[in-house]
């Protein structure tokens, strides 16, 4: 019976021993390197609790300037295809592109937990009678995309001045796809596909853009909790 009472005592006397000796080393150690050592902690914590309140508890607004015809537009042009955009031109100290064709395509980052994004165009008023001008959200993993009408010649009194178009998605109420962390959208003008006889004779065949403006709201844990969500109902909306 000691025997056995021996062998099970042993591991735990082995454990105590070791837990001393370290204990030892430790309190053996010059202060420079204890502190050195609860420093690093310390920064690890710090740096955990930020990313943590920074990237899912607090809300954040992403916002993404295109200036069409600047610097970067020049080395990285914002619009596709460019068989569909004109080169860039300078006029009264303002640089922009013409969009000559229909569909006109850009493309914008967006966080994981996004729940609506807001678009802004600067564009100039060059339609004819009966156009029609809209932004759209792709909204399925097919080519689809959700439409938003900027522009009705049949609505609003044209005057030939820059115009800023304003329009925004919610990207869960509109069933927006988002893939591989990007969301497409594009500038919809249907009287520039010429091959449509509706437009074939139509002169003023292109429409100037000086900037695109989007800006994206996430709602963090914090604001979602407010709003009712439970604890994992507000989390998976974070990280989705």
């Amino acid at each position: 019976m000691n025997t056995k009472r021996n062998k099970k005592i042993k591991p735990f006397e082995k454990e105590i021993k070791n837990s001393l000796d370290e204990a030892i080393d430790y309190i053996k150690e010059p202060k420079h390197i204890k502190i050195l050592k609860i420093l690093v902690v310390l920064i690890v914590i710090g740096l955990l609790g930020f990313l943590i309140y920074n990237n899912i508890l607090i809300s954040k607004e992403f916002n993404y300037f295109y200036d069409i015809g600047g610097e970067r537009d020049t080395k990285k042009p914002y619009l596709i295809p460019a068989k569909r955009v004109s080169d860039i031109i300078v006029e009264e100290g303002v640089n922009y592109r013409n969009l000559t064709g229909h569909l006109v395509y850009f493309d914008v980052l967006v966080s994981r937990g996004a729940e609506n994004i807001n678009i802004e165009a600067r564009y100039k008023e060059n339609f004819p009678e009966k156009a029609k001008f809209y932004i759209g959200a792709r909204d399925r993993e097919e080519w689809h995309y959700k439409n938003s009408k900027i522009y009705d010649s049949r609505e609003y009194n044209q005057t030939g001045d820059w115009s800023i178009a304003k329009t925004g998605f919610s990207i869960e109420e509109d069933n927006i796809s988002i893939m591989r962390g990007k969301l497409i959208l594009a500038f919809n003008i249907p009287y520039l596909d010429q091959n449509e006889t509706e437009y074939a004779n139509y002169i003023n065949n292109y429409i100037p853009i000086d900037y695109i403006n989007l800006t994206i709201y996430k709602p963090g844990m914090i604001e979602r909790i407010k709003r009712g969500e439970s604890f994992l109902e507000a989390l998976k909306g974070v990280m989705n």
